[in-house]
């Protein structure tokens, strides 16, 4: 019988007599992948040998565990036997508090073989542990206010307190107790940028314009991202096949997953924020740190997470921003494929194409402006409209400084030139501006 091959979460050992170096496998594979197996009564090759089995060898196995392993591991120990009869021990285990040592040292599992790791694996090792990386690191200032949080919290139901005990109950407060990085991050007056930069071709090139939605709470800056996006997004009408069909810009939910998962997952203690990059043809996404060094990509990509930000994940799902479902990852890559995630040492980069070239492009991409027939006032209309569509009437009057019933008589205008459409209803009213070039 034959029970496959080895790889970075098997291994296979003739006998008892192998019990240091199948043990030492067992860390190795635990501080690469988190789990691990290791069979006894098994040759290289995968084919079931049997062995011997005492009274004594289960807790001989689970003895040697304890001795030589630290942090202390629990190991699953299962008497297997194959069709025809022979005996064969599996030893599994898994754990997050990683680095593992066997007998003082620390080693790391490579396809199918054990290294010792090297001084900066050990240190990947430890900042890669599924533990509040930011909850002991102490904030950069001590004098925070949490009111945009607390408006948060109720309007989500919950009943946050201003004290001490409250505080240190949703991760704000190191064990000496004081204000962590957490607590500087979601407190009233940070001064983290979270910024939407803007180009107009397909590279980084072509600047445009950067927005910050920082210095305030992250979950708000978060949420007015998220907004800011969503104002962008748009529909079009495909008859191509003959069936009436709509079809969005870009997946917004699959945004918002990337989006939400790089401020939540994002390597804060550098102090480096995502951000968001608009481009004519595409949307990135890009936060800092990369994976965890013992999460695998295929892991990945299955929806298995590793949280290094584990309280501002919990106060992330308390205020219905994440779920505990770990669908982020595979969403955008059953939509857009494995391509749309890329991952280097330091950052983690989600790559949502457009679907078709959005109508602000389209019309950036016109004949100037200057040579149409508009006056001034239609000019900087439809430029403000441009970047925002959802704008009022009032808010446009505002910006030009003109007045509320000058505005109105300059877009209905704009609207018989057929530059300007007026989509959705009063309540949740979008303002598209054509391509000049689609009327002249």
């Amino acid at each position: 019988m034959n029970i496959g091959f080895e790889n970075e979460i098997v291994e296979f050992k003739s006998s008892i007599s192998q019990l240091d170096k199948g043990i030492l496998g067992l860390t190795a594979m635990i501080n690469r992948s988190n789990r691990g197996t290791v069979y006894f009564g098994v040759d290289d090759h995968g084919d079931v040998i049997g062995m011997d089995i005492g009274e004594s060898t289960i807790e001989k196995i689970r003895n040697h565990i304890r001795d030589k392993v630290q942090p202390r591991i629990f190991a699953d120990i299962d008497v297997m036997q194959s069709d025809d009869g022979k005996r064969y021990i599996a030893v599994h285990s898994s754990g997050f508090d990683i680095p593992y040592s066997y007998d003082g040292r620390y080693y790391i599992r490579h396809a199918a073989s054990n290294e010792s790791a090297s001084p900066d694996i050990v240190a990947k090792l430890v900042l890669s542990r599924n533990f509040d990386s930011a909850r002991e690191l102490e904030s950069y200032v001590e004098e925070l206010s949490f009111t945009t949080l607390g408006d948060m919290m109720i309007a989500r139901g919950l009943h946050p307190r201003n004290d001490t005990s409250y505080y240190n109950s949703i991760g704000l407060m190191t064990k000496g107790g004081k204000f962590n990085l957490n607590a500087f991050l979601v407190s009233d007056n940070n001064n983290i940028m979270l910024q939407v930069v803007e180009f107009a071709g397909e590279s980084r090139t072509s600047f445009l314009k950067r927005t910050d939605y920082g210095s305030q709470c992250l979950f708000m800056g978060m949420r007015n991202v998220l907004d800011s996006i969503h104002s962008r997004n748009e529909v079009k009408l495909d008859v191509s096949s003959g069936i009436r069909k709509e079809v969005e810009l870009f997946d917004f939910e699959c945004f918002r997953e990337a989006w939400v998962n790089a401020c939540i997952h994002n390597a804060w203690r550098t102090m480096v924020p995502p951000s968001v990059s608009l481009f004519c043809d595409r949307i990135e996404i890009q936060s800092t740190g990369g994976i965890p060094y013992g999460l695998p990509i295929s892991d990945l990509y299955e929806g298995r997470s590793m949280p290094v930000n584990e309280s501002l994940f919990r106060l992330s799902t308390m205020l219905g921003f994440s779920e505990h479902t770990g669908r982020g990852i595979p969403k955008i890559v059953e939509r857009y494929g494995r391509d749309s995630v890329r991952i280097a040492d330091d950052s983690v980069t989600i790559v949502i194409p457009y679907a078709f070239k959005p109508t602000y492009v389209i019309a950036r991409e016109g004949p100037n402006v200057h040579e149409i027939d508009l006056s001034e006032k239609e000019r900087k209309v439809l430029y403000y409209l441009v970047d925002n569509p959802h704008a009022k009437i009032a808010e446009i009057a505002e910006h030009i400084d003109s007045n509320v019933s000058a505005v109105k008589r300059t877009m209905s205008i704009l609207r018989e030139k057929e530059l300007l459409i007026r989509e959705g209803t009063n309540r949740n009213a979008k303002w598209i501006v054509k391509s000049f070039t689609d009327s002249h």
